[in-house]
């Protein structure tokens, strides 16, 4: 969920760095004031190979938006695609409040107790150690897909 914050900020710092420095092809939705980005995010979610979760506190919660962070992790369940879970928050999996335990749910499915997780919640973060952190995960997974 984007709302100009810094969890935001660094999301896309991540996302840049593992374009620009680490050469993974990364998608994430870019769009102006005027513009929707509804389409885009439907485009990510249809055609993403891997995921990579920023599991902040709110982290999966269902809002009212069809395009919130549950359908993210909802999408990941449903169609098996593999995700790289970076570790934000304190609490593990992430227990979103704000939706009657629906997220929380949805995120104990997808961060089961045996799903290695990059944990960030106790250091500083820093998005350049974190791509290479990412991009080798990525490798290693593309080293085990026929």
């Amino acid at each position: 969920r984007f709302g100009g914050d810094a969890n935001e900020k660094n999301v896309r710092e991540l996302a840049s760095l593992m374009r620009d420095k680490e050469n993974i092809n990364v998608f994430i939705v870019e769009v102006d004031a005027g513009q929707a980005f509804g389409a885009q995010t439907a485009f990510g979610l249809s055609n993403m190979a891997v995921m990579v979760a920023y599991g902040t506190s709110s982290y999966g919660e269902k809002t009212g938006s069809s395009y919130c962070s549950y359908y993210e992790v909802k999408r990941c369940v449903d169609k098996s695609i593999p995700v790289i879970p970076l570790k934000i928050c304190k609490e593990w999996p992430p227990q979103p409040l704000g939706d009657a335990g629906e997220g929380a749910s949805m995120n104990e499915m997808l961060f089961t107790p045996d799903k290695i997780f990059l944990d960030w919640s106790d250091k500083p973060w820093d998005a350049a150690a974190c791509a290479t952190q990412v991009a080798q995960k990525l490798r290693n997974l593309a080293k085990k897909d026929p």
